[in-house]
């Protein structure tokens, strides 16, 4: 069980876990970047603890996953998918629990506006996850002009400029699978914001049409 100062502000502790996890990374050694990356997505499916066996058992699969990735240290691309699919289980923990939260509530609050950051920023790591993924099954997916020492900060980048649909142009998907990824992410980044502002607006009218009744 969680404190009840960590209950009640759980929404805000992951959104600066997410945003330390994208700005502050990539200045470390690659395992200990992918250590403290996967602790972070760890620390933030147990922060958003559901009681659900399934997700619980997802949970402990991503464990086993990282600790064969670090076992192996990463020494060549089959471990970073080990890796990836590591981290993606702990973000599907992480973003069930966040939408779960979220429906539940019953007016916006600071917790629900955090929360929607959250649902942001972990469908940016996700498709980071992914990308890695397809690059490690598939090498040559993606063209990289200028290479990171660790292949998922290349990922990070790219994802979240995707997202925004910015596009600077310095990493280029070149299979099919890539630019499929790349073109679903960028529909989902401009359609998210919309339906944030039209859902927050549908439950303030709610809540302030219950309070005049």
């Amino acid at each position: 069980m969680l404190p009840p100062v960590f209950k009640k502000n759980k929404q805000l502790i992951i959104t600066v876990l997410l945003m330390t996890l994208l700005v502050g990374g990539g200045h470390l050694p690659d395992t200990i970047e992918s250590l403290i990356f996967y602790l972070v997505v760890f620390g933030i499916a147990l922060i958003a603890y559901a009681r659900n066996k399934f997700l619980n058992i997802l949970l402990s699969c991503s464990t086993l996953f990282f600790l064969i990735a670090w076992y192996n240290a990463f020494r060549d691309e089959r471990f970073n998918l080990f890796f990836s699919v590591s981290g993606l289980l702990c973000l599907i923990y992480g973003i069930h629990s966040t939408i779960h939260f979220i429906i539940k509530s019953k007016e916006v609050s600071k917790s629900e506006i955090f929360a929607l950051i959250n649902c942001y920023l972990i469908a940016g790591f996700f498709w980071a996850l992914l990308y890695t993924m397809v690059e490690s099954l598939m090498p040559g997916s993606f063209e990289i002009k200028i290479m990171q020492k660790r292949i998922m900060d290349n990922f990070i980048y790219f994802s979240f400029t995707t997202m925004t649909t910015l596009g600077y142009g310095d990493i280029l998907p070149r299979s099919v699978l890539a630019q499929r990824l790349s073109v679903a992410q960028a529909i989902f980044g401009q359609f998210y914001f919309a339906m944030v502002v039209a859902y927050l607006l549908n439950k303030l009218f709610q809540h302030h049409g219950g309070a005049k009744e």
